[in-house]
């Protein structure tokens, strides 16, 4: 799983898009420090509900992509779940979000969908 060992006994659930869905027969703290453990610098938000890693880099793993890892609590037990998702540093990041007129005028039109410039109809 993108070079991230798991915990002894982790057993993966399922597999959706990007993200791998584990569960872990250890207690989400324990889970968490294995996450530190095997991460160059994993920084994780300690919350009411779990451990969020925003972003993973595993130990000796190449720097073209981090891993965001959420663990929680599994409901009445010492085990606990953790979601991982693969996240590709090479993709462009999306552009600024543009308002509808702005799209329309890139486009060449006025806000109420007309040429802004018939001159220039290809």
């Amino acid at each position: 799983m993108h070079e991230l060992l798991l915990p002894r006994g982790a057993k993966i659930e399922r597999r959706f898009g990007n993200s791998t869905y584990v569960h872990v027969p250890h207690s989400p703290e324990a889970t968490a420090n294995w996450i530190r453990r095997y991460s160059d610098d994993a920084d994780g938000v300690v919350g009411p509900n779990g451990t969020v890693f925003a972003a993973v880099h595993v130990k000796g793993a190449a720097r073209s992509y981090h891993l965001r890892i959420e663990i929680t609590g599994a409901a009445a037990s010492e085990s606990s779940a953790m979601v991982v998702d693969y996240v590709d540093d090479t993709k462009p990041t999306l552009p600024p979000t543009l308002s509808n007129e702005e799209l329309m005028k890139k486009a060449g039109l006025t806000p109420d969908g007309k040429i802004l410039d018939p001159k220039h109809i290809e």
